[in-house]
């Protein structure tokens, strides 16, 4: 009992710290965008819980799997177009509605077909045209969330595109539990539709930048910005389905359960981001690299001193777990848990790095980071092929990721000049960015 009571003195006094430090270095904005973004993590897994418990495991596996595909498929179909429209609506150069349209609407709605069509012909499922539907309208939230976010939103749209599609899957799978999956997987779209709708009244009530240069309606289909959103959607998901084929199911279990408490240390990395995100894209606009290393720092604040206090949270959780009478945590499970901590840190250090590449008209570099993180990574268990241990993948995992952060920074400071790392945190100029 009484180390009960320390561990929860100890972690509401680290959140305490946490929030002070955050409304000191990042601001107001940051604190609530840090307690969204919690709440979401939170909303996620009641969603899974609660769809667990309503569908039975067995239905429940068979759905996360056709939501899966649509996950990989909605970032296929995008075209980069998220990012295109947040970087050229927040850029000063706008974007005609025409050109919106179609980057979030028509293009998509192209690809679609194309995927459904070559899909049903290589490999036909009646599942491909909800799975292909929900995409689309995944896709479709994540444009909208990025219109949202150039014009002012935080909160909102970090919620509409990070807990939008979850929460829509979950209010499917209550109400239509007795349906196929399929169907299920309909309903969310459905569901999707409606949010999409109510964020489209909010955008029609403000001033959508729009462009009034031809060039904006040169903006297509960007190969890097594309490639990017793709790679990167492979990244997060490659160490979980290359340990499914090598590792022991009971191994795999534990090593996802590990993974996913380890990332709550990079919870402020995707909050940096969001926030930094309007500045970032303003400054690299501008040609301006003096605000381009204050809204990296700024992003590199919120990151770096949360995601290092929720990390200390981590390892003296796991000392107070490892203590605790009959404890079920092992040496490899302790090992594979702070490897993942560490990799989830890292994250946090080069946490600016991805944003100035991408809205820098560098998206090329963060498509070649994350290219190579997978090759290194697929070639790290290559070697190690059948002995493949939770701890191995972890090493491997957070190696390779690693080492894609670090060619963005250094790409990133070859362009530039400027430092994205948390580094620039100690140095007199960060100095003067924590006091303004």
């Amino acid at each position: 009992m009484g180390s009960a009571k320390r561990g929860m003195l100890f972690g509401c006094g680290l959140f305490v710290m946490l929030m002070h430090v955050l409304q000191r270095l990042g601001g107001r904005s940051a604190t609530t965008a840090l307690l969204s973004r919690a709440g979401m993590v939170g909303a996620n897994f009641a969603v899974m819980l609660s769809l667990t418990s309503t569908l039975g495991m067995a239905v429940f596996g068979e759905l996360v799997f056709l939501w899966g595909q649509a996950l990989v498929i909605s970032t296929v179909v995008s075209c980069g177009g998220p990012l295109l429209v947040l970087r050229n609506l927040s850029d000063g150069r706008g974007l005609r509605a025409a050109r919106i349209a179609w980057l979030a609407v028509v293009l998509p709605a192209i690809m679609g077909l194309v995927i459904w069509l070559g899909a049903t012909a290589v490999w036909p499922q009646p599942q491909w045209l909800a799975v292909i539907i929900a995409a689309f309208n995944i896709n479709f939230l994540n444009c909208l969330a990025s219109i949202m976010r150039a014009l002012g939103s935080v909160q909102i749209s970090m919620i509409l595109r990070d807990a939008g599609p979850f929460v829509a899957l979950g209010i499917a799978g209550v109400a239509a539990a007795t349906a196929e999956v399929a169907t299920i997987i309909i309903w969310a779209a459905l569901v999707m539709a409606l949010m999409a709708c109510a964020a489209l009244v909010w955008c029609y009530q403000r001033h959508i930048p729009q462009t009034g240069i031809d060039a904006g309606d040169q903006i297509g289909w960007t190969w890097s910005l594309w490639g990017t959103q793709v790679l990167g959607m492979v990244l997060a998901q490659i160490d979980l389905i290359l340990g499914g084929l090598l590792l022991p199911a009971q191994d795999l279990g534990l090593y996802a359960v590990l993974r996913r408490v380890a990332n709550v240390v990079a919870l402020p990395v995707s909050v940096a981001t969001w926030i930094s995100a309007k500045p970032v894209a303003a400054a690299c606009g501008a040609h301006d690299p003096v605000a381009m290393q204050a809204a990296s720092a700024h992003g590199s604040q919120v990151a770096w001193y949360t995601g290092l206090g929720l990390a200390v949270g981590c390892f003296a959780g796991l000392a107070l777990a490892a203590a605790w009478p009959q404890s079920m945590v092992t040496g490899i499970a302790a090992q594979s848990f702070s490897v993942l901590v560490l990799g989830a840190l890292a994250q946090a250090f080069f946490a600016s790095g991805l944003t100035v590449a991408t809205l820098g008209n560098q998206a090329r570099l963060s498509a070649v980071a994350r290219g190579l993180s997978i090759l290194l990574y697929l070639s790290a268990a290559a070697v190690i092929g059948s002995t493949l241990t939770p701890l191995s993948n972890a090493l491997s995992y957070v190696s390779a990721i690693t080492a894609g952060s670090v060619l963005v920074w250094w790409g990133v400071w070859r362009r530039f000049g400027i430092d994205t790392s948390a580094y620039v945190l100690w140095t007199s100029e960060a100095v003067r960015w924590r006091t303004s």
